[in-house]
């Protein structure tokens, strides 16, 4: 049982909403930390603090005061580590700090995957253009350049000539805490992803999701997955993750490349996925996803039952400019269609958008469903372009 025990979700922003307003539903009683003083999932806490996720020491001290029994985080990197103290510090269940320390920086993760076999691109870390590891790095261009210890595909660049070098790095560097970047062979292929459930170190349940990018940024996602390679090889492949970053308990996140008959590991993270990935497991399969982030953050096994199949697709509404929004509407041509599984705003007039920027330029998000799973990523297309945004 879950009511009335104490949870502490890190961020609680317009992604992490859906899994505090889950928990809310069980009766579970939330605490939460956000940097934004306005945070949107602050309206279900007990209690909350305006303190910045990757504060470790105060959150740490809020922990301890609210007597809290789990962590919690979804859709983003940045609160692991802090969850990972927190678990550590006061004994509960969840991910450790080896395994939050190589999901946030990527150049842990890339030893990680080379010590242990996995199949993972070529990868340099450096801190300047001229670093003496770039000289060293004999694989051929193109690469992709991308900050370390950020994620939702903040500051990711691709070069295809050494001159444009200097300048990738110096913008991946504006993204990067750390003050560092990861240098990667690009891979060309099939992006898809998966969401794997943990508990006690084993995988339990495996969800495959296919992807859609625009520049590295993810802006839709769809199941069931369309690739014709055995399923029993990518399970494989997570349980050889799980053992080697040492996962516990949790649901993490993978992003692969499907090149040919191989399949590389771009990423991984002891998080569920973003970009509406729950809802979109929850719409396909009947599984609550986020029913199983919060089992496991208590040390309980979730029980998953998938009630049914539904191709279905879910698509970022994003802004074509940039600018303050004047109004922001689902038309009765999308909310009236019966191919529409949902429509979430989660921007309101007088925010400020950002042109087509991805994870954080997200006005909110369309879930659809068709006959195929080609037919609901084209209506979630359809249904996105047909959202009223006006800006000023």
């Amino acid at each position: 049982m879950l009511k009335g025990r104490r949870l502490m979700v890190l961020g609680a922003g317009p992604q992490q909403h859906p899994l505090i307003q889950r928990a809310a539903l069980l009766g579970i009683r939330i605490f939460s930390v956000d940097a934004n003083p306005s945070a949107v999932g602050f309206r279900l806490a007990e209690e909350f603090a305006n303190v910045d996720v990757r504060d470790i020491p105060k959150c740490q001290l809020l922990a301890r005061k609210w007597e809290i029994e789990a962590t919690v985080t979804t859709a983003s990197d940045w609160p692991l580590r802090t969850m990972a103290e927190i678990n550590e510090d006061l004994g509960l269940a969840g991910i450790g700090i080896s395994t939050a320390l190589v999901c946030t920086e990527k150049g842990r993760l890339a030893s990680l995957c080379f010590e242990a076999g996995l199949p993972h691109p070529p990868t340099i870390c450096a801190t300047h253009w001229d670093d003496p590891a770039i000289s060293e790095f004999e694989v051929p261009l193109p690469w992709i350049v991308k900050p370390v210890d950020n994620s939702g595909s903040r500051g990711v660049v691709r070069v295809a000539v050494r001159e444009d070098l200097p300048a990738a790095i110096s913008y991946a560097l504006t993204y990067s805490g750390s003050g560092s970047v990861c240098i990667q062979k690009e891979l060309n292929g099939t992006e898809f992803g998966a969401q794997a459930v943990v508990h006690d170190g084993n995988l339990q349940s495996l969800f495959l999701h296919n992807d859609l990018l625009e520049y590295f940024v993810p802006v839709g996602h769809s199941v069931p997955w369309k690739a014709s390679v055995d399923s029993s090889k990518i399970r494989s492949l997570v349980e050889r993750c799980i053992e080697a970053c040492n996962m516990r308990s949790g649901v993490m996140n993978f992003d692969f490349i499907l090149q040919g008959d191989s399949i590389w590991i771009i990423e991984f993270s002891a998080r569920a996925g973003g970009g509406s990935i729950p809802e979109l497991i929850l719409c396909s399969t009947g599984v609550e996803l986020y029913d199983a982030v919060l089992s496991l953050a208590f040390g309980q096994r979730p029980e998953l039952r998938q009630t049914h199949a539904c191709p279905a697709a879910s698509r970022a509404i994003l802004s074509e400019i940039s600018g303050r929004i004047i109004r922001i509407e689902v038309p009765r041509s999308v909310s009236d269609n019966p191919n529409l599984l949902s429509a979430t705003i989660e921007s309101r007039p007088g925010d400020f958008a950002n042109s087509r920027s991805g994870t954080s330029g997200r006005l909110g998000y369309i879930l659809a469903k068709g006959g195929s799973v080609v037919e609901a990523e084209h209506n979630a297309a359809v249904f996105c372009k047909s959202i009223i945004v006006e800006i000023a």
